[in-house]
């Protein structure tokens, strides 16, 4: 990439997007702990994950389910299927 490529109001963005992304998933990560022992774990949806990072910034579907899924991966977070509700939930400690 060039350094014209870099200083674009567009780099600038997704730059900004990044940060926002980054600091959206610490807050989330610290209110809400990996499981150590997935029988013991509280199971919460994709969903309401989703929804609590936009509340965090005022936004409407500004994650993407894939992109927070492997970023909570990358962090040690463990999933499990609910059948049930037909969807995978991310496992965090009670």
């Amino acid at each position: 990439m060039s350094e014209d490529e870099k200083n674009t109001p567009e780099a600038d963005e997704n730059a900004k997007q990044t940060i926002y992304f980054e600091l959206a998933i610490e807050a989330w990560c610290n209110q809400f702990k990996p499981a150590d022992d997935p029988d013991q774990a509280e199971k919460i949806s994709m969903y309401e994950i989703l929804e609590a990072l936009d509340s965090y910034f005022g936004t409407k579907n500004g994650f993407s389910g894939t992109s927070v899924f492997m970023s909570l991966k990358e962090r040690g977070y463990m999933t499990a299927y609910d059948g049930v509700e037909n969807q995978f939930k991310i496992l965090v400690s009670q």
